[in-house]
């Protein structure tokens, strides 16, 4: 993986291998309950890719997962989800009265 650490709303791009040849792949984020992509790994059973993490994830870990759709091998990470950029240091515009 690119990273362990993302905010909501970036990307994170990933490696994994051990899968069967041209095998789907579904990428997912647990925690949040979401698919965030599939993919097909290559000859020699490697899949690489970039999924999105969703926006409205809650801030936390969560575990991002690659699942073999035939092979059901499932190989897992645990990532840290930061706020979204948008909502990091928000502040209210002040209101002249």
């Amino acid at each position: 993986m690119s990273r362990t650490v993302v905010p909501a709303g970036d990307t994170l791009s990933f490696r994994g291998n051990c899968f069967a040849p041209y095998e789907w792949i579904v990428a997912e984020l647990h925690s949040h309950e979401a698919v965030l992509g599939r993919f097909r790994a290559n000859a020699q059973g490697v899949v690489r890719g970039k999924v999105t993490i969703p926006r409205k994830t809650k801030p936390g870990y969560h575990t991002f997962e690659l699942e073999g759709r035939k092979s059901k091998l499932e190989l897992s990470a645990r990532i840290k989800v930061l706020r979204a950029k948008h909502e990091q240091g928000h502040t209210r515009p002040e209101q002249s009265g």
